[in-house]
Formats: C-alpha cells, structure tokens, sequence
C-alpha cells in the first residue's frame, strides 16, 4: 500500500472510529482492555515557527532554505497549525475516545530550560556532554 492509501485509510478509520457507529464497531470489536492512542509530530502539525518563543526548529530551516529537495516544496511554516489550534486538535481527540496522545514538540531542550554555562559548553562542544 502506497503512502498516499495509508494516509487515506488512517483518515477514514479516525473518522469512523470517532463516529457513533464506530463507537458501536468499538464496543462490538474491540475488547474493553484495548487501550487506543493517537500521536503527533511537531514538524507535522505544528506550523507557527514564526510566532511567540517557539523559534526555529533545524527541520523549519532545512525546508526554507533547501525547498528544491521536497517533493511538493511545502514547508513547516503553517503545517495544520496546531501551534494556533491546540483547543480544537485536543476535542477531536476526545471525539476519537482516545485514551493516549503522544505529544512531539519542536523546541529545543535549550530553550526550555534555564541558560546555563553547562548547556553552553554542550552547544559549543557536543562530544563533552
């Protein structure tokens, strides 16, 4: 199956499975102690590189500056916007009964955490760490 199937099996499936009938396929189907996840990833989703502290990701300048090298030449600047639409993104997945969701995000350790002279020396030199 081709990526493109997939990506359209995986949509109809969420669909359905977020569905009144597939709350009935669910409890016909699945046994209750199946435990159904969803999952993310920043470069996908996100979009926003551009907006409040979330800076720019080593895939957002990729994209940017090397464009000729992805098929469609699209870039992570809007992506499906998750960054701005995090409210709605969260109640579709409560619409799915999904009992897990596996967050990816862009930022960098470094600037999640307070600056410090360790992380510098890191930075500057990655084999100490």
């Amino acid at each position: 199956m081709g990526g493109l199937q997939e990506v359209l099996l995986v949509l109809f499936l969420q669909g359905l499975l977020g569905s009144s009938i597939g709350q009935e396929i669910n409890n016909r189907f699945f046994p209750d102690s199946l435990k159904i996840g969803v999952a993310s990833a920043a470069p996908q989703i996100e979009g926003g590189w551009n907006q409040g502290s979330k800076g720019v990701t080593i895939w957002d300048t990729f994209a940017m500056s090397h464009a000729n090298l992805i098929i469609d030449r699209s870039t992570p600047e809007a992506a499906c916007n998750s960054y701005n639409k995090w409210r709605e993104d969260l109640a579709i997945i409560k619409g799915l009964n999904s009992q897990f969701y596996s967050l990816s995000i862009g930022k960098s350790i470094f600037s999640i955490l307070p600056k410090t002279t360790e992380q510098d020396s890191m930075l500057e030199s990655p084999e100490k760490a």
